[in-house]
C-alpha cells in the first residue's frame, strides 16, 4: 500500500520581464517559495460565477469576445501548437505563435502583456491548460481555450477528443461510488491571485522552464498525458497499480453524481485546496500520480504545478469522460463535432 502523505503548468505585448537583478536574492528557501506560489495559484481557480470558470473559455464565448472591439482589445491570443499544425491548419485571426517549450523563456515573457487576458490555444486544450497555468504561476492573467482548435474548427485533433469520449461512453472501465473514498472539500470561493514577489520570480521561472523542457514530446507520457486505455492496462497489473496514485480534483457534485476511477489507490481533493498545508505529504514522489478531472482541461492545470513541486504527475486525457459516461460527455461532443469557425492561413 502507498504511504499517503500531499504534494511536498502560452500566452502579449508589453509587460515587463520576469528577470530580477542578480544581486536580488529571495529571502525564503526554494521549496517554501514553490509551495507558497502553488497554494496561491490553486486557491485562485475561478468558480462558475467568474467570467472564465476554471480558467477556461469556450469557443463560442471567445468568438463573441473577439467580435466586440472593446472586449477584443483586452485579449491576447497565444497559440502554442506544434509549428506544423500552425502552418498547415491556419489559426484564429490575431493569434501569435510561440513554441510551447519556450513559453517560460525571457524573450517570450518580455513580450507578454500584463494588462490583457492571455487566451492560450493548443490542439485540444490540454496543453493550453498547462501553458495558462505556467503563465498564471509567473504573474500573468491567462486562460485556456477549452477544447483548443478542435473546438474551433475541424482538425485531426477533433478525432482524438471524439475517440476519448466515445471510449468512455462505452463504459469499458469500472467506476466506483463516491462513498468509497475520502473527500477533501474545497475553499468556498476563489481567492485573488497576487503577483509573485520580484526577487522570487527567477526561482518560479526556473521551475517552469524545467516542466516545459523535460522532453515534453518524446518522454514516456508525451505532453504529460496518459490515455484511459493505457491507465486501465497499468492498473490491471497489481505491482504497477500499487505505485500509481489517482487524485480526483472534480467538484463534489460531479464526484457524487459519477463516482470515480474504480481501480487502484485513490483520493479526492478539490483542486482549490491542493496547496493547503494540511494536505502536504499526501502524495509520494515515488509514485506515478494521475490527475483526474472533468474533461482533462482542469486536471491539466494541476499537473504542471505538481511537476514543478517535484512530483511525477500526469493528466488523465479527457478526464473522467474518457473513463465512463459523465454529465460532460455529451457536452464535449457537442462542442467539438459542430465547430466550424473561421481561421486565417498561417503561411
Amino acid at each position: 500500500m502507498l504511504t499517503l502523505g500531499l504534494l511536498a503548468i502560452s500566452c502579449g505585448e508589453g509587460g515587463g520581464g520576469t528577470s530580477s537583478p542578480a544581486s536580488s536574492q529571495p529571502s525564503r528557501a526554494r521549496e517554501e517559495i514553490l509551495w507558497d506560489r502553488a497554494a496561491k495559484v490553486f486557491a485562485s481557480v475561478p468558480d462558475a460565477s467568474d467570467a472564465y470558470p476554471d480558467n477556461l473559455i469556450s469557443s463560442s464565448d471567445l468568438k463573441q469576445t473577439l467580435e466586440d472591439r472593446d472586449k477584443a482589445a483586452g485579449i491576447y491570443l497565444l497559440d502554442t501548437r506544434p509549428r506544423v499544425e500552425w502552418d498547415s491548419q491556419g489559426h484564429i485571426a490575431g493569434a501569435n505563435w510561440v513554441r510551447m517549450q519556450e513559453v517560460a523563456e525571457d524573450e517570450t515573457l518580455n513580450n507578454l502583456p500584463h494588462d490583457k487576458v492571455i487566451v492560450c490555444v493548443s490542439s485540444t486544450g490540454h496543453t493550453a491548460a498547462q501553458v495558462a497555468t505556467i503563465l498564471r504561476w509567473l504573474g500573468y492573467d491567462a486562460v485556456a481555450l477549452e477544447f483548443g482548435m478542435a473546438g474551433w474548427t475541424d482538425t485531426p485533433a477533433r478525432r482524438i477528443i471524439v475517440s476519448d469520449v466515445q471510449g468512455g461512453m462505452a463504459n469499458k472501465y469500472p467506476a466506483l461510488a463516491p462513498h468509497e473514498i475520502t473527500t477533501y472539500q474545497p475553499r468556498e470561493s476563489a481567492q485573488p491571485l497576487p503577483a509573485p514577489p520580484e526577487d522570487e520570480l527567477p526561482v518560479l521561472q526556473e521551475a517552469a522552464r524545467g516542466v516545459l523542457h523535460d522532453d515534453i514530446f518524446e518522454k514516456e507520457y508525451a505532453f504529460n498525458h496518459i490515455f484511459a486505455d493505457r491507465l486501465y492496462e497499468m492498473l490491471s497489473q497489481p505491482p504497477i497499480r500499487e505505485t500509481t496514485f489517482a487524485v480526483d480534483i472534480r467538484p463534489p457534485a460531479a464526484w457524487d453524481a459519477t463516482g470515480h476511477v474504480g481501480m487502484g489507490p485513490h483520493t479526492h481533493i478539490a483542486w482549490r485546496a491542493l496547496g493547503e498545508p494540511q494536505y502536504r505529504g499526501m502524495l509520494s514522489k515515488e509514485s506515478l500520480i494521475v490527475i483526474v478531472g472533468t474533461t482533462g482541461r482542469d486536471a491539466g492545470q494541476v499537473t504542471p504545478i505538481l511537476r514543478m513541486l517535484g512530483y511525477n504527475a500526469v493528466t488523465l486525457r479527457s478526464g473522467l469522460t474518457a473513463w465512463t459516461t459523465t454529465s460532460d460527455s455529451a457536452r464535449t461532443l457537442e462542442q467539438v463535432e459542430g465547430a466550424d469557425l473561421p481561421v486565417e492561413p498561417s503561411a
